[in-house]
């Protein structure tokens, strides 16, 4: 690969006609260490503002563990630089497969949604519930999940257990 000395040398020399990365390690590293010390929260990168590799993994070396994902194939990517990255699927419209793959799979837990057909969607992929939650108020449902998604995947049949006897009661009520 070649280096240049600036920007200017490389469109001088190249005269690239298709765009071309400009990697700068040390720029990449110093913004996300000034980011992770400055921002009071848990920094998430959301890979589809830059998923060039090599940028993720100098982030990830630079201490962000924690990944805005909007798909299965974004989760690979940060799965091929990163053992330990936890991923947050922040597309609010996802398809059921892509719900289970992202969850039993990859160990995805956080999910994001912006209507209630995506909550019940949700709901029904990870817990495979066979009952209509339509009717069900919001709240109840998103504590529905919250409360599901908290039981250990191997306790599936408690779990429907568990909702058609307690829950499912107390959601109709």
């Amino acid at each position: 690969m070649q280096k240049f000395k600036t920007v200017d040398e490389l469109v001088s020399q190249l005269q690239p006609i298709k765009p071309v990365y400009c990697i700068r390690k040390q720029s990449v590293t110093k913004a996300a260490n000034f980011f992770i010390k400055n921002f009071p929260g848990d920094v998430l990168y959301a890979v589809k503002t830059n998923p060039n590799k090599k940028i993720l993994k100098y982030l990830n070396a630079s201490g962000i563990n924690n990944f805005d994902i909007t798909s299965i194939n974004e989760i690979e990517v940060i799965k091929s630089i990163s053992s330990n990255a936890k991923y947050y699927y922040m597309n609010t419209v996802k398809s059921k497969e892509d719900i289970k793959e992202a969850y039993f799979k990859y160990k995805v837990k956080a999910f994001s949604l912006d209507t209630k057909e995506e909550l019940i969607k949700q709901i029904k992929e990870l817990m495979n519930l066979d009952i209509d939650l339509s009717s069900f108020q919001l709240d109840d449902l998103i504590n529905t999940r919250d409360d599901l998604l908290a039981k250990k995947a191997n306790e599936r049949d408690d779990i429907n257990q568990w909702f058609d006897n307690e829950l499912y009661d107390k959601l109709k009520a």
